[in-house]
């Protein structure tokens, strides 16, 4: 009798996979509406189809799960290492959906991000620059540090940036601050891998020969057990 492999018995990709799709910070990120459309974001090492940006890839860096003889149950040894990748572009497009004065105003599509997820990058909107002093995420609410001339009209589009290479390192390392407390929070849960010690081990911009854009990545290791 065949075996289903699920969850931990799946091997420790499928369970950090599975994890990383209903983390809410990884479906914002990814625009992603529920855990099966973030699925389709996430790749495993040697996988022919090139990634679509944004996207991440995870790797078991030490001995792979095998299958076991007249069934497709899956061992794996139970302690190692994986690695997470995630690339994104660099800007973040939005639209104004209320306007509450000069300095403050909502996008619905960016509730759900963190509180302070964009504090301190730069945002232009109708052809002028203001940095980012506050960001709720509960609601997507924008306050600014410098007013504009009016409050901006519903439907006005922005974009958000980071200043300077240092700037796009730190949104970067908060929004792989926000998947890693996701992570956590699952880690363990229902059958799943237990997850500690999170390591950052890469970080750098890329360049995408198709789209002419810049994109910002970085690789990160954790340490599990069964």
């Amino acid at each position: 009798m065949s075996v289903t492999a699920r969850k931990t018995l799946a091997g420790p990709l499928a369970a950090l996979k599975a994890m990383l799709s209903e983390c809410t910070s990884f479906q914002k990120l990814v625009q992603a509406a529920n855990a099966s459309a973030a699925l389709a974001r996430i790749y495993s090492v040697g996988e022919e189809d090139e990634p679509a940006r944004p996207f991440a890839i995870v790797d078991l860096l030490e001995d792979s799960p095998v299958d076991a003889a007249g069934g497709t149950r899956n061992f794996t040894i139970p302690h190692g290492r994986l690695s997470l990748t995630v690339e994104i572009p660099l800007l973040k497009t939005g639209t104004v959906t209320s306007g509450s004065s000069s300095t403050v105003f909502s996008d619905s599509a960016l509730a759900g991000f963190a509180d302070d997820h964009f504090n301190g990058l730069t945002l232009q909107i109708g052809g002028v620059e203001r940095q980012i002093a506050d960001f709720a995420g509960a609601t997507g609410t924008i306050t600014l540090s410098a007013a504009l001339s009016g409050t901006p009209a519903n439907g006005t589009e922005f974009t958000i940036y980071p200043a300077s290479v240092e700037d796009a390192f730190t949104w970067f390392r908060n929004i792989i601050g926000d998947i890693k407390e996701d992570l956590l929070t699952l880690s363990g849960a229902g059958g799943y891998l237990s997850l500690s010690k999170f390591a950052k081990t890469a970080e750098g911009r890329s360049q995408d020969d198709k789209e002419d854009t810049d994109y910002i990545g970085i690789v990160f290791e954790m340490e599990y057990g069964l």
